[in-house]
């Protein structure tokens, strides 16, 4: 009698076990891509000379992973999406109230995360829209002054220092707000996206050009990606 109570139970357990897992994967949906996007980079500061600064080419190349908390067509409505990507920044300054020009090129590693929500659904693709922060870690890049500028930050004119040296006092971290919408299909994803970094780039202990005094990194572009799985 034990013995057959033991195995009823024993078969109760593996059907729990399989109607769980069975609901578990209906309900969860993973997706892997790599990525890559083009777009423009610049400054955001409480400075007058705002109007001074312009943009630099930003590059961006990593991999991506999109959680789906419902599988079905009709319930797929919200993704977490997260990922790891090396992405270029900068600016450019041609001050017209000092005659100098400055150039800062950095490097990135970044981490950004993002819920997405479904705003339109067809049979070949699906719209989202969401929004998230990131993290970032700079990796190095160049900073270099022309003209008037040989005094900026000390470094000579034809110099080329990573911004990131402690010559240069630039913080090796930076972190902010992103916002994204994207297009999605089978095996391609098209987004546009854009980002603004909350903390100031410079050290207090550093007194830089009055051009990146306060300042703060923006960027945005366009992605394109395609799904492993």
């Amino acid at each position: 009698m034990m013995k057959k109570d033991f195995l009823l139970r024993l078969l109760w357990l593996c059907i729990l076990c399989q109607v769980c897992n069975k609901s578990f994967s209906q309900t969860t949906e993973n997706r892997f891509l790599v990525r890559g996007g083009v777009g423009l980079s610049s400054f955001s500061h409480d400075n007058s000379q705002i109007n001074t600064t312009q943009e630099r080419l930003s590059l961006l190349l990593g991999g991506c992973w999109q959680h789906y908390f419902s599988p079905t067509s009709h319930q797929k409505h919200w993704m977490l999406q997260t990922a790891l990507q090396a992405v270029s920044k900068g600016a450019i300054s041609d001050g017209n109230v000092i005659d100098e020009k400055i150039y800062l090129r950095t490097i990135y590693l970044e981490l950004p995360i993002t819920l997405m929500y479904r705003i339109c659904h067809k049979n070949t693709y699906d719209i989202y829209l969401g929004g998230g922060g990131y993290v970032a870690y700079g990796l190095g890049g160049k900073i270099r002054a022309e003209k008037n500028a040989h005094w900026f930050l000390g470094i000579p004119v034809g110099e080329e220092p990573s911004p990131f040296e402690s010559s240069c006092g630039m913080r090796s971290w930076d972190a902010g707000i992103n916002i994204e919408a994207n297009i999605t299909t089978h095996h391609w994803l098209i987004s546009a996206n854009y980002s603004f970094g909350l903390p100031h780039l410079w050290n207090d202990g550093v007194k830089p050009s009055s051009w990146i005094y306060h300042v703060q990194n923006v960027a945005g572009g366009i992605t394109f990606g395609y799904f492993l799985k």
